[in-house]
């Protein structure tokens, strides 16, 4: 287990670093850029959308709305510490989707969407006993730490191992935190560049806010239509 959690840590710091990095280069959409990088592959100009559209602004802000509730959903059912800290995937959705609104006037890159989806999925599904166990007791570690009894942890006295365990947990959840947030950034761009270019922004932000909801609305209905489908009621396998 104290390979799988170096690993996460490590993992999760670079990941971290390289897409902060990433968006000190990232150019404004109006700056010219260097030739013949890689990364460029992974990158758009909001202007390539085809200018601003009422349609594509409803699009992307119902996009955002409906991903940003599968992510909670998904890490929280398998990571288990943010099942009891829901609040930090929320947290950490808006703080990317607040991230890109700031930096919509730059070009967008694909690649902090996609880095961290895949950095999770391997955290989470990745056949390796070590890992599956840290993911149980990151809790553990953090309910060690309190002076009461919480998730079923048994009170420790608040010495160096608790304090230890304590950290160790820290280091696993922050690093996952920042990776929850760059996700959301590329999507905060696009709706952040077409609120900023909305002719009428009262009406710009009512239409964002009303796809909103309709991204609220669709996701139960996603899973539930997910879970007819699992026990058969409808898309039968072929």
């Amino acid at each position: 287990m104290i390979a799988a959690w170096f690993c996460v840590v490590v993992v999760g710091i670079l990941t971290n670093v390289y897409l902060f990095n990433l968006f000190r280069r990232t150019p404004n959409v109006d700056s010219p850029k260097e030739a013949g990088h890689w990364e460029e592959k992974w990158e758009f100009s909001t202007r390539a959308l085809g200018g601003f559209s009422w349609w594509q602004l409803a699009l992307w802000s119902f996009v955002s709305l409906f991903l940003e509730l599968l992510m909670i959903r998904w890490i929280s059912s398998e990571i288990r510490v943010f099942a009891y800290f829901k609040n930090f995937v929320l947290i950490a959705c808006f703080l990317g989707f607040g991230l890109g609104c700031y930096l919509s006037r730059r070009r967008v890159s694909m690649l902090p969407m996609f880095l961290p989806l895949l950095s999770l999925a391997m955290i989470i599904k990745l056949p390796w006993q070590g890992l599956r166990t840290l993911m149980i007791e990151v809790p553990v570690f953090v309910g060690a730490s309190s002076e009461v009894q919480v998730w079923g942890v048994p009170t420790l006295p608040l010495d160096a191992p608790s304090f230890l365990l304590l950290i160790a947990a820290i280091a696993v959840i922050v690093p996952i935190f920042g990776l929850i947030s760059f996700v959301f950034i590329p999507v905060g761009q696009v709706v952040g560049w077409y609120l900023e270019n909305a002719s009428n922004g009262i009406l710009a932000y009512s239409v964002n806010v009303i796809a909103s909801l309709m991204g609220i609305i669709f996701t139960p209905c996603f899973a539930f239509c997910t879970c007819l489908r699992r026990f058969g009621f409808f898309w039968p396998d072929c």
